[in-house]
Protein backbone atom coordinates (compact mmCIF):
# COMPACT_ATOMS: atom_id res chain seq x y z
CA UNK A 1 0.00 0.00 0.00
CA UNK A 2 2.87 2.38 0.80
CA UNK A 3 4.50 1.65 -2.55
CA UNK A 4 1.22 2.38 -4.35
CA UNK A 5 0.90 5.71 -2.50
CA UNK A 6 4.49 6.55 -3.40
CA UNK A 7 3.79 5.92 -7.07
CA UNK A 8 0.74 8.20 -6.96
CA UNK A 9 2.72 11.03 -5.33
CA UNK A 10 5.58 10.64 -7.83
CA UNK A 11 3.19 10.63 -10.78
CA UNK A 12 1.45 13.77 -9.55
CA UNK A 13 4.79 15.51 -8.98
CA UNK A 14 5.92 14.72 -12.53
CA UNK A 15 2.67 16.04 -13.98
CA UNK A 16 2.98 19.27 -12.00
CA UNK A 17 6.68 19.73 -12.87
CA UNK A 18 6.10 19.22 -16.60
CA UNK A 19 3.38 21.86 -16.72
CA UNK A 20 0.34 19.72 -17.38
CA UNK A 21 -1.40 20.72 -14.16
CA UNK A 22 -4.29 22.98 -15.18
CA UNK A 23 -4.64 26.17 -13.11
CA UNK A 24 -6.83 29.22 -13.23
CA UNK A 25 -4.98 32.04 -11.50
CA UNK A 26 -7.11 35.16 -11.08
CA UNK A 27 -4.12 37.49 -11.33
CA UNK A 28 -2.13 35.83 -14.11
CA UNK A 29 -4.71 34.25 -16.43
CA UNK A 30 -6.51 36.72 -18.67
CA UNK A 31 -9.26 34.16 -19.36
CA UNK A 32 -10.35 34.09 -15.72
CA UNK A 33 -12.60 37.20 -15.82
CA UNK A 34 -14.42 35.74 -18.81
CA UNK A 35 -15.03 32.44 -17.00
CA UNK A 36 -16.11 34.23 -13.83
CA UNK A 37 -18.58 36.39 -15.77
CA UNK A 38 -19.91 33.30 -17.54
CA UNK A 39 -20.51 31.62 -14.19
CA UNK A 40 -22.36 34.69 -12.90
CA UNK A 41 -24.58 34.75 -16.00
CA UNK A 42 -25.33 31.04 -15.66
CA UNK A 43 -26.23 31.49 -11.99
CA UNK A 44 -28.50 34.41 -12.86
CA UNK A 45 -30.24 32.40 -15.57
CA UNK A 46 -30.63 29.37 -13.30
CA UNK A 47 -32.10 31.58 -10.59
CA UNK A 48 -34.67 32.97 -13.03
CA UNK A 49 -35.62 29.43 -14.12
CA UNK A 50 -36.02 28.16 -10.55
CA UNK A 51 -38.00 31.16 -9.30
CA UNK A 52 -40.28 31.10 -12.35
CA UNK A 53 -40.86 27.36 -12.06
CA UNK A 54 -41.46 27.65 -8.33
CA UNK A 55 -44.03 30.41 -8.81
CA UNK A 56 -45.87 28.41 -11.46
CA UNK A 57 -46.02 25.42 -9.11
CA UNK A 58 -47.25 27.50 -6.17
CA UNK A 59 -49.95 29.11 -8.30
CA UNK A 60 -50.93 25.68 -9.60
CA UNK A 61 -51.14 24.28 -6.07
CA UNK A 62 -53.64 26.99 -5.15
CA UNK A 63 -55.93 26.00 -8.02
CA UNK A 64 -59.06 23.86 -8.00
CA UNK A 65 -58.39 21.48 -10.90
CA UNK A 66 -59.39 17.87 -10.33
CA UNK A 67 -55.95 16.68 -11.39
CA UNK A 68 -54.50 18.27 -8.24
CA UNK A 69 -56.12 15.49 -6.21
CA UNK A 70 -54.51 12.70 -8.24
CA UNK A 71 -51.52 10.85 -6.80
CA UNK A 72 -48.05 11.36 -8.17
CA UNK A 73 -46.59 7.92 -9.04
CA UNK A 74 -43.14 8.75 -7.65
CA UNK A 75 -43.79 10.53 -4.34
CA UNK A 76 -47.34 9.26 -3.72
CA UNK A 77 -48.35 12.80 -2.82
CA UNK A 78 -51.26 14.49 -4.52
CA UNK A 79 -50.18 16.82 -7.30
CA UNK A 80 -51.45 19.73 -5.23
CA UNK A 81 -49.16 18.77 -2.35
CA UNK A 82 -46.27 18.02 -4.70
CA UNK A 83 -46.57 21.41 -6.40
CA UNK A 84 -46.61 23.14 -3.03
CA UNK A 85 -43.51 21.38 -1.68
CA UNK A 86 -41.54 21.51 -4.94
CA UNK A 87 -42.55 25.12 -5.59
CA UNK A 88 -41.42 26.29 -2.15
CA UNK A 89 -38.12 24.41 -2.55
CA UNK A 90 -37.44 25.94 -5.95
CA UNK A 91 -38.26 29.42 -4.68
CA UNK A 92 -35.79 28.97 -1.81
CA UNK A 93 -33.10 27.62 -4.14
CA UNK A 94 -33.64 30.41 -6.67
CA UNK A 95 -33.57 33.06 -3.94
CA UNK A 96 -30.27 31.59 -2.72
CA UNK A 97 -28.78 32.00 -6.20
CA UNK A 98 -29.82 35.66 -6.19
CA UNK A 99 -29.06 36.64 -2.60
CA UNK A 100 -26.27 34.39 -1.30
CA UNK A 101 -22.78 35.90 -1.51
CA UNK A 102 -20.95 32.56 -1.24
CA UNK A 103 -20.43 31.25 -4.78
CA UNK A 104 -19.50 27.76 -3.53
CA UNK A 105 -22.78 27.48 -1.60
CA UNK A 106 -24.70 28.63 -4.66
CA UNK A 107 -22.99 26.03 -6.84
CA UNK A 108 -23.84 23.27 -4.34
CA UNK A 109 -27.48 24.41 -4.04
CA UNK A 110 -27.90 24.48 -7.81
CA UNK A 111 -26.29 21.06 -8.19
CA UNK A 112 -28.50 19.52 -5.48
CA UNK A 113 -31.64 20.99 -7.06
CA UNK A 114 -30.66 19.81 -10.53
CA UNK A 115 -29.90 16.29 -9.28
CA UNK A 116 -33.32 16.22 -7.62
CA UNK A 117 -34.96 17.03 -10.95
CA UNK A 118 -32.94 14.37 -12.75
CA UNK A 119 -33.72 11.75 -10.08
CA UNK A 120 -37.44 12.53 -10.26
CA UNK A 121 -37.50 12.11 -14.03
CA UNK A 122 -35.61 8.81 -13.77
CA UNK A 123 -38.04 7.42 -11.20
CA UNK A 124 -40.99 8.72 -13.21
CA UNK A 125 -39.76 6.91 -16.30
CA UNK A 126 -39.18 3.75 -14.26
CA UNK A 127 -42.73 3.96 -12.88
CA UNK A 128 -44.11 3.83 -16.43
CA UNK A 129 -47.67 4.77 -17.28
CA UNK A 130 -46.65 7.20 -20.02
CA UNK A 131 -46.87 10.26 -17.76
CA UNK A 132 -44.64 13.25 -18.43
CA UNK A 133 -42.99 15.46 -15.85
CA UNK A 134 -45.26 18.34 -14.76
CA UNK A 135 -42.27 20.52 -14.04
CA UNK A 136 -44.14 23.72 -14.94
CA UNK A 137 -47.21 23.03 -12.85
CA UNK A 138 -50.56 23.59 -14.56
CA UNK A 139 -49.20 26.34 -16.82
CA UNK A 140 -50.01 24.05 -19.75
CA UNK A 141 -53.72 24.64 -18.99
CA UNK A 142 -53.29 28.36 -19.61
CA UNK A 143 -50.81 28.32 -22.52
CA UNK A 144 -51.68 25.99 -25.44
CA UNK A 145 -48.25 26.33 -27.09
CA UNK A 146 -46.54 25.18 -23.88
CA UNK A 147 -48.94 22.24 -23.65
CA UNK A 148 -47.81 21.13 -27.12
CA UNK A 149 -44.09 21.53 -26.37
CA UNK A 150 -43.94 20.82 -22.63
CA UNK A 151 -41.51 17.91 -22.79
CA UNK A 152 -39.07 19.72 -25.09
CA UNK A 153 -39.16 22.85 -22.94
CA UNK A 154 -38.63 21.02 -19.66
CA UNK A 155 -35.78 18.93 -21.08
CA UNK A 156 -34.13 22.07 -22.42
CA UNK A 157 -34.41 23.79 -19.05
CA UNK A 158 -33.03 20.71 -17.30
CA UNK A 159 -30.07 20.63 -19.71
CA UNK A 160 -29.40 24.31 -19.01
CA UNK A 161 -29.51 23.76 -15.24
CA UNK A 162 -27.20 20.75 -15.55
CA UNK A 163 -24.63 22.69 -17.59
CA UNK A 164 -24.84 25.66 -15.21
CA UNK A 165 -24.30 23.50 -12.13
CA UNK A 166 -21.43 21.59 -13.75
CA UNK A 167 -19.59 24.74 -14.85
CA UNK A 168 -20.13 26.40 -11.46
CA UNK A 169 -18.79 23.41 -9.52
CA UNK A 170 -15.69 23.12 -11.71
CA UNK A 171 -14.91 26.85 -11.48
CA UNK A 172 -15.42 26.95 -7.72
CA UNK A 173 -13.30 23.83 -7.21
CA UNK A 174 -10.43 25.43 -9.16
CA UNK A 175 -10.84 28.69 -7.25
CA UNK A 176 -10.58 26.88 -3.93
CA UNK A 177 -7.42 25.15 -5.15
CA UNK A 178 -5.93 28.52 -6.11
CA UNK A 179 -6.89 30.14 -2.79
CA UNK A 180 -5.08 27.36 -0.88
CA UNK A 181 -1.93 26.76 -2.97
CA UNK A 182 0.01 25.59 0.09
CA UNK A 183 -1.71 22.22 -0.18
CA UNK A 184 -0.23 21.78 -3.64
CA UNK A 185 3.24 22.80 -2.45
CA UNK A 186 3.00 20.30 0.42
CA UNK A 187 2.01 17.56 -2.01
CA UNK A 188 4.89 18.46 -4.31
CA UNK A 189 7.38 18.46 -1.40
CA UNK A 190 6.20 15.07 -0.17
CA UNK A 191 6.45 13.69 -3.69
CA UNK A 192 10.02 14.93 -4.17
CA UNK A 193 10.95 13.58 -0.75
CA UNK A 194 9.61 10.14 -1.66
CA UNK A 195 11.44 10.24 -4.97
CA UNK A 196 14.76 11.10 -3.28
CA UNK A 197 14.15 8.36 -0.74
CA UNK A 198 13.58 5.79 -3.45
CA UNK A 199 16.73 6.86 -5.32
CA UNK A 200 18.77 6.58 -2.11
CA UNK A 201 17.41 3.11 -1.37
CA UNK A 202 18.35 1.98 -4.87
CA UNK A 203 22.04 2.94 -4.43
CA UNK A 204 24.32 -0.06 -3.73
CA UNK A 205 25.58 -0.40 -0.14
CA UNK A 206 29.33 0.23 -0.16
CA UNK A 207 29.84 -1.94 2.91
CA UNK A 208 28.34 -4.97 1.23
CA UNK A 209 31.15 -4.99 -1.38
CA UNK A 210 33.98 -4.70 1.09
Amino acid sequence: MEEFTSVLFLLRARIIDRGFYFTLNMEEKSAWPVISNLQNLLMLGAGVVLVSSGLLKMISAAGTARSLHELDPVTELTYGQLYGVAGATELLAGSCLFLCSNAWVKACVLSWTTLSFVAYRVFLAAAGGGKTCSCLGRATDWWPWLAAHEESVTLGLLAFLSCSSGVSLIVQWRMRAEIHPESESRTRGMAHGLERGQRTSELPDAGSHG
